[in-house]
């Protein structure tokens, strides 16, 4: 979020829009100081998170089924469960997603700018004992396609 909205600091984004939620005029003057000092334009930046949510949520709702979950689990990482599905459909869905991603454009139109994702893709193995050795692997999985250049999916599974 931060590269696409001009190096708009996610925290920033979310006091932002908290202020504005609410209704707390003090925050939310803190935190049009703060965009301003960056010579941003608070309603700029504000118009332009919410299309490019907006364009992120139909492509989600558009590509999963009623009984996949989707999780935010820190800054600009996302955790996708997909219930019953085989490796080659999970491969196929991340892949059609990374490539849906990056044709949405950034918040600014005239920008080069292009969204990426970089996955890493496991699956639930019969020794896992709990939801720590999953997260690990698509951990390690998500560091391979970062280390292999971004913009890919890499996976790692734990059994044939």
């Amino acid at each position: 979020v931060w590269e696409l909205l001009g190096a708009v600091p996610e925290q920033e984004l979310l006091a932002l829009a908290t202020a504005l939620a609410n209704q707390e005029p003090l925050g939310l003057l803190e935190a049009t100081r703060g965009l301003l000092e960056r010579g941003r334009e608070p309603s700029a930046v504000l118009q332009g998170l919410a299309s490019l949510l907006r364009d992120l949520v139909q492509l989600l709702q558009h590509s999963l089924r009623p009984q996949d979950y989707l999780a935010r689990l820190g800054d600009g990482e996302f955790a996708l469960l997909l219930v019953d599905m085989d490796r080659e459909e999970a491969l196929a869905l991340a892949e059609r997603l990374r490539q849906a991603v990056s044709r949405i454009p950034g918040a600014h139109s005239q920008s080069e700018f292009a969204l990426h994702i970089s996955g890493g893709l496991t699956s639930l193995a019969s020794a896992d004992l709990g939801i720590e050795p999953l997260l690990n692997r698509a951990d390690r999985a998500l560091a391979l396609a970062k280390g292999n250049g971004r913009n890919q999916i890499a996976s790692l599974f734990d059994h044939p």
